[in-house]
């Protein structure tokens, strides 16, 4: 079995790499099961799968500076804009071992300020997937 430790992941939002600022990233995709139990079921639940979705949590080092995170992602939270969101398992070249997966997003909750003294300000960005999810290999 191969298993792989993530060291050198790429997070793009709106076409700006924010890798160097990124320390964890979480993407679960999702199904709905939609419910087609009936008289003739014999108590057993049936379903299908329905619609498909998705959210990603972006863990972000702040930094106020030009092309960087705040600079990046409030305007874009502020004027609710969908944009398209990109992630690797590396930064290296697109590939089936190192699939990329895109969508267009848009923000949920970005807290412009957290952490505790002592500690590097971090912001937990939530996105909202939209419209089809792509696993891109080349």
């Amino acid at each position: 079995m191969s298993a792989q430790v993530l060291i050198n992941p790429m997070v793009v939002v709106n076409a700006v790499d924010l890798s160097d600022h990124a320390t964890q990233a979480d993407l679960p995709l999702a199904a709905a099961a939609v419910d087609f139990t009936n008289f003739g079921s014999g108590g057993n639940y049936e379903g299908k799968p329905g619609i498909r979705s998705g959210t990603c949590s972006i863990t972000f080092l702040a930094d106020e500076a030009s092309a960087k995170v705040q600079q990046t992602l409030f305007p874009l939270w502020a004027a609710n804009t969908i944009f398209t969101l990109a992630i690797r398992p590396t930064n290296g070249a697109k590939a089936p071992t190192n699939p990329e997966y895109t969508a267009s997003a848009f923000i949920t909750s970005m807290p412009p300020v957290g952490g505790g003294v002592g500690q590097a300000q971090t912001c937990v960005v939530s996105f909202q997937l939209t419209g089809v999810i792509q696993r891109l290999t080349a």
